[in-house]
């Protein structure tokens, strides 16, 4: 495990924690703890696992299923409408491609794309319709040339880099004079974490390195040579693949009541689960508490929505 420094000020040692959580999605025997800097209140993990470490948090299974690049979930249709709403047309990079679907689509549409990710798997089912567009690597280790962007994307990504600030100024430096920036990350001013606590879903610790609030989002933006052109509050069914308008309310009481041993617990998963192909239908028990979750928390999804403290944050910035 490393100690860092606050990503935002730099203060070593002026954090206060705010809670020991463990990884509720993969290893529930593996605690973290969250806390928050003094002088600038920003919340972040620490100490948290090195690279070698964090590896073990990301099973490699996310494209075990082979869908074809040609279906386009409807959350990407939404963000290829936002981005082509502000830039038109033009030479794109996504950062955290996945499986690559998002890029195809655009591709498809007339733009001249590039992506990168840290997964091989994904890295593996993009190549087959984007071949050398996409690679397997970082951003700081991508080695583009400067000036060379129209867009550069990042949905649901920044959170996981150990570097925010540098990664930030590295897009800025690949983008053309005037390029966009456009980003999603899970919202810690949300109503959800402030109801949720700990067991907000937002948190996922540790593949989860900062917690982000408008302020700090536009803090860390305009510290990296952006202007904000556009910051508001969505729910994260818009921007991920899969996930319904109350996704996020469903899996903080999840882990809630796995808390009160009220709800199964989760067992860490053996090698044959991270191979299986096939993901087992939920049961008809789980089936009635779906029904029951969406009339008790569709009215508090729209809640937020209305008090614009969804779930996610989604951001705009211009190169100056």
């Amino acid at each position: 495990m490393l100690s860092v420094s606050c990503p935002r000020c730099g203060q070593a040692r002026n954090a206060r924690p705010l809670w020991i959580i463990p990884d509720r999605l993969w290893f529930p025997d593996l605690y973290f703890h969250v806390v928050r800097c003094v002088p600038c209140g920003f919340v972040y993990l620490n100490p948290r696992p090195g690279d070698g470490e964090l590896a073990r948090h990301y099973p490699d299974l996310a494209h075990r299923r082979s869908r074809p690049l040609t279906e386009i979930p409807a959350a990407f249709l939404w963000r290829i409408g936002q981005i082509e709403r502000r830039a038109g047309r033009g030479r794109l990079l996504d950062v955290g491609c996945g499986d690559g679907r998002f890029l195809a689509a655009l591709l498809r549409r007339g733009w001249d794309v590039c992506g990168l990710d840290n997964s091989p798997s994904a890295i593996r089912v993009a190549r087959q319709q984007l071949g050398d567009r996409v690679a397997l690597t970082t951003l700081p280790e991508a080695s583009h040339a400067p000036d060379s962007f129209d867009v550069v994307s990042l949905f649901e990504v920044l959170e996981h880099l150990p570097d925010p600030f540098g990664d930030l100024r590295e897009i800025h430096r690949l983008l053309k004079p005037g390029g966009l920036i456009c980003l999603s990350v899970p919202n810690f001013a949300s109503l959800e974490r402030l109801v949720f606590r700990r067991w907000w879903a937002g948190l996922d610790a540790p593949r989860h390195l900062q917690q982000f609030t408008p302020e700090s989002l536009r803090f860390f933006l305009e510290k990296a040579g952006f202007e904000l052109l556009e910051l508001r509050s969505i729910n994260a069914d818009k921007i991920q693949a899969g996930k319904r308008a109350i996704t996020y309310c469903q899996e903080s009481l999840r882990f809630f009541l796995r808390d009160l041993r009220l709800y199964p617990p989760l067992i860490p998963p053996t090698a044959a689960d991270l191979s299986a192909l096939e993901t087992p239908d939920p049961p008809p028990w789980k089936k009635v508490i779906h029904w029951l979750e969406w009339m008790g928390f569709y009215p508090f999804c729209l809640l937020a929505h209305g008090i614009d403290r969804d779930n996610t944050l989604w951001a705009w910035g211009q190169k100056r």
